[in-house]
């Protein structure tokens, strides 16, 4: 583990983890492929969870990639920003929207597989209330600007047939990024009008009296909040190294959803640098267990959930219809992968 900055990286490094392996038995193609970078755009746990699964549990060095490090960066702009300058091969959750507008403006960059099966909220109202227009002249907290939290605010308010930080306002929450129980806590004292609940929240807020106003898993497509994206040098140059960073994923996933291995995954967050995040355990298991229902067993990715993020983005003015699903989204490494892990 280290903390030393690269000379050549055009951004502040929080962290990184290194693996490097000499191949050998149960190895596979450990000459043909390069040193491979991989960059999360935030220092939190539960963006590197999988990671550090792949990493630590030794599923990136069977597929052959014995040089591996993985960092974490200071904001999506800083991953997409190492992708584009070639300092970084991977990155493993830029938010979509962010990406789509890289795209858009030039970035050699490609989304090859999702972060979250889905990324969708339960909407909840004070109580008395009983539908989303009861929202008007209230509030509803996120956590950062941009967010997911703020897109699908925004779609739910637009469909009650009003205007979004007009009629309800989104304003952000003054507690810490992904403080699930203090924004819960901050609704049920009223301070908030609605609230975006996560799958394990939902549960006691209904059994609290709270009305569900929204269940947007159902309303709306899958959400692709986050998405992998590869540089286009890996794309274009390397798509067995793309494939074996897929497929360390893939068994990463695999290994978070086998509830057995929940001591295990802790430890391997604690051992990771994230033990202040384990002491916070309501929170940590909050968040713990809604990845659950979020991370994808086999990483796949619908196309037509990157088809509403475009056209949100359309919507929002930030893209033009210049931009297309295939232009932006390289399966074919993917496909493979899951291929070869059974899982088509």
């Amino acid at each position: 583990m280290s903390n030393i900055t690269d000379d050549k990286l055009p951004f502040v490094m929080a962290q990184s983890w290194i693996s490097r392996s000499a191949g050998g038995a149960g190895k596979v193609g450990a000459s043909r492929h390069p040193r491979v970078r991989i960059a999360a755009a935030h220092h939190e746990w539960n963006h590197m969870v999988v990671s550090l699964i792949a990493l630590r549990k030794g599923f990136w060095s069977d597929e052959g990639l014995n040089d591996v490090e993985v960092i974490t960066l200071e904001s999506e702009a800083a991953s997409l920003e190492g992708l584009s300058h070639g300092t970084m091969d991977f990155a493993v959750d830029p938010a979509s929207p962010y990406v789509v507008k890289a795209i858009y403006e030039g970035s050699d960059i490609f989304i090859v597989a999702p972060r979250r099966g889905t990324h969708a909220f339960y909407l909840f109202g004070q109580k008395g209330m009983r539908t989303v227009k009861d929202l008007k002249g209230g509030h509803i907290n996120i956590f950062t600007p941009g967010d997911e939290m703020m897109v699908q605010t925004a779609q739910v308010v637009r469909d009650a047939g009003m205007v979004p930080d007009v009629d309800v306002k989104v304003t952000l929450y003054d507690g810490d990024m992904h403080d699930v129980p203090g924004m819960e806590e901050a609704f049920r004292k009223g301070k908030a009008q609605g609230l975006l609940a996560t799958d394990i929240q939902a549960v006691g807020l209904k059994a609290d009296g709270f009305p569900l106003l929204v269940n947007l898993q159902e309303a709306y497509l899958p959400r692709q909040d986050r998405v992998m994206v590869a540089s286009g040098n890996m794309v274009k140059n390397h798509p067995d190294t793309v494939k074996a960073f897929l497929k360390g994923i893939i068994k990463g996933n695999r290994f978070f959803l086998d509830k057995q291995n929940r001591e295990e995954i802790t430890a391997i967050v604690r051992e990771s640098g994230f033990a202040y995040a384990i002491e916070n355990k309501r929170m940590f298991d909050i968040i713990f267990d809604s990845l659950y229902t979020r991370i994808p067993a086999n990483c796949d990715l619908p196309l037509e959930s990157i088809e509403q993020l475009i056209k949100e983005q359309i919507a929002a003015g930030q893209i033009d219809d210049k931009i297309t699903v295939d232009g932006i989204v390289r399966l074919g490494p993917l496909q493979k992968a899951q291929k070869e892990l059974g899982a088509r």
